[in-house]
């Protein structure tokens, strides 16, 4: 995970509480800043991130685990 929390609803002592990298991108996004995140898998990124980013830009996107092809295409289902 990006901010090393366990899941993508709660934080990192397991409380309902949004991450420290959800809040912080919340603030950002709210003040018209754009944001960017750089990963080699999708599901680094929690969801109640993605949820403040309106673009994606995915290249060469390859999966070597179950979890990663699950991942991937719970991503790619979002596309048009």
């Amino acid at each position: 995970m990006v901010d090393g929390g366990p899941g993508p609803d709660t934080g990192r002592d397991g409380n309902t509480q949004p991450r420290p990298i959800a809040r912080a991108v919340r603030l950002i996004r709210s003040k018209g800043v754009g944001v960017f995140f750089v990963t080699q898998t999708p599901k680094d990124v929690p969801a109640e991130v993605l949820a403040q980013l309106g673009n994606r830009v995915q290249h060469a996107l390859r999966a070597f685990t179950p979890d990663d092809a699950k991942a991937l295409k719970a991503t790619v289902g979002t596309f048009p």
